[in-house]
């Protein structure tokens, strides 16, 4: 049945539940195996102290925590997936929801093995996000200082960071809208219909494509030089001096839109062999 624990100091740990979980403790880590909510929700917060949720399915699961590390693995949610930390890092390994979102302050965020039917949001303060074969309908990610790392994705892809890179690869007909303040930006893998932004203030951008990739390009530099593999059908070059560089044509007969542009940096796109 429903278990409901308030607990002001001290760890609290439970195992083997069939029933909603709710648990609370102002001071103290909280350790959850083997929990079967079914159709009912499960919610576990800690002021101080880590909170694990290991071999769990349920409806809606929150997980908030002030200070201290977050971990899933093996959790199933028919509903949304909710974790919240201020110190600490968070990892969810192994499971599936209908949609997730993940809040931390300051530490990395690491998602592996993942099937989100719908949103996979990510806003982190200070702290890189790496995703590992974390399918979703569509990312969400942002982090004020850190890389962010994004190996498998479908569908569309936000990726937003203030100081760090973004890397991108082994993505299939993805939609791209990208950008670092300062930072490398690697995509590698196929683009679906667009448009596509990509944008970097001060860091070279680099895209491996299909050899039948077609595309729409207008590739902006203003330190930098731009190279392609691809054949570029040009149809607007600026050159004016040998700082500043722009290329805007058709790759294939022309598709999707993508627009990248960096103020320093060098644009080079590749050919996936």
């Amino acid at each position: 049945g429903t278990v409901d624990i308030v607990n002001d100091f001290g760890d609290v740990t439970i195992e083997n539940i069939e029933g909603a979980l709710s648990v609370k403790t102002n001071s103290g880590e909280v350790t959850a195996i083997a929990i079967k909510a079914d159709k009912a929700d499960i919610n576990l917060q800690s002021s101080f102290g880590g909170i694990a949720l290991e071999k769990a399915s349920g409806a809606n699961i929150t997980i908030d925590s002030n200070s201290g590390t977050v971990a899933l693995n093996d959790v199933r949610a028919t509903g949304e997936v909710v974790t919240k930390t201020d110190f600490g890092d968070t990892k969810f390994e192994n499971g599936s929801a209908n949609s997730l979102n993940i809040e931390s302050n300051n530490g990395k965020v690491s998602l592996v093995k993942l099937k989100i039917s719908k949103e996979l949001k990510v806003d982190d303060d200070f702290g890189e996000i790496e995703l590992e074969q974390a399918s979703a309908g569509s990312y969400d990610l942002h982090t004020n200082s850190g890389g962010i790392t994004l190996d498998g994705a479908k569908n569309e892809i936000k990726a937003y960071t203030d100081f760090g890179n973004i890397a991108i690869k082994n993505a299939e007909s993805v939609t791209l809208d990208l950008k670092t303040n300062s930072g490398t930006i690697e995509f590698s893998g196929s683009l679906g219909e667009g448009p596509h932004l990509v944008n970097s203030d001060f860091g070279e951008i680099s895209f491996a494509l299909p050899a039948d990739s077609k595309l729409n390009v207008d590739l902006k530099t203003d330190f930098g030089k731009i190279s392609s593999d691809l054949p570029i059908t040009v149809t607007l070059t600026e050159s004016s001096n040998s700082d500043k560089d722009q290329i805007a044509g058709s790759i294939n007969g022309g598709g999707g839109t993508l627009t990248a542009a960096t103020n320093s940096g060098n644009i080079k796109i590749t050919a996936i062999k």
